[in-house]
């Protein structure tokens, strides 16, 4: 009673599951749309004025703000004080 096919391990499956993830990041970093060092410089400006609204209690300029900086340039930079 032996079977002469063997089911694809788990093992494997996972490995082609692995590089099928990794080439859509892949793909989804290389067509996401660069920002400009303009965008980024201005993203800079718009979170530090974002940050003195926020000391100042200005929520709403502050969100605006930070919305902006996000806008422009996705990718966060987080300074821990």
């Amino acid at each position: 009673m032996s079977a002469s096919a063997t089911p694809e391990s788990p093992a494997s499956e996972a490995g082609s599951e692995s590089s099928i993830g990794s080439a859509a990041s892949a793909a989804a970093a290389s067509g996401a749309s660069q920002a400009t060092q303009q965008e980024i410089e201005r993203a800079d400006e718009l979170k530090t004025q974002g940050n003195t609204f926020f000391k100042e209690r200005q929520f709403s300029a502050a969100i605006k703000a930070y919305t902006e900086a996000l806008d422009l340039h996705t990718t966060a930079v987080l300074y821990g004080e």
